[in-house]
C-alpha cells in the first residue's frame, strides 16, 4: 500500500509597517492535502496566531518560519 503524503499548509503573513508590535495577519494560504477544521481560520486578514495555534492543535508541526519586519512565511506539515 502506498502511504498517504503529508498535509502541508503554507501561510504568508504581514504586520503593519507603521506599528512593528502589531500582530501578524494572513495574506495568503496554500493547502496541499487537507487542513480540516482549521480551514475556517486560514483566510486572508485573519490573525496569524489563531491559525498557527489551530494547526498545531490539529496535529501539524511548524517545519519552517522565515520573518522580516513586515512579511513572514511559515510552513506546517502533518503526517497521518
Amino acid at each position: 500500500m502506498i502511504p498517504k503524503p503529508p498535509d502541508v499548509v503554507t501561510i504568508v503573513s504581514e504586520r503593519n509597517p507603521l506599528n512593528p508590535k502589531s500582530p501578524r495577519t494572513i495574506v495568503e494560504v496554500t493547502i496541499i492535502g487537507e487542513a480540516g477544521k482549521c480551514e475556517r481560520f486560514l483566510r486572508s486578514s485573519e490573525p496569524y496566531q489563531t491559525a498557527a495555534k489551530g494547526l498545531i492543535r490539529s496535529g501539524f508541526d511548524k517545519i519552517c518560519e522565515q520573518n522580516s519586519d513586515i512579511y513572514g512565511v511559515t510552513i506546517f506539515s502533518r503526517d497521518l
